[in-house]
């Protein structure tokens, strides 16, 4: 195997591992506000506030990518 595509591998490999740590952590971050005395509205915020900030940034990229003359130069920016 050659060395890019073993680091194309571990690279995507460490992809999928950090997902599924994510994914195990962030189910029971609730249940840890709420044995911190967070009420119920806290709750509510710490799980809907993640997906509203990267709605709210595809819309906001959409419209400066839409803006510019040269989208393939902006592009990289953004990210």
């Amino acid at each position: 195997m050659s060395k890019l595509k073993n680091n194309f591998f571990l690279n995507n490999l460490n992809g999928v591992l950090q997902i599924i740590a994510v994914n195990l952590v962030t189910s029971f971050a609730g249940l840890f506000l709420k044995r911190l005395n967070a009420n119920d509205e806290l709750v509510s915020l710490f799980n809907s506030l993640p997906a509203f900030f990267s709605i709210l940034a595809i819309f906001i990229g959409g419209i400066i990518l839409t803006n510019t003359k040269t989208k393939s130069e902006q592009h990289p920016s953004l990210f």
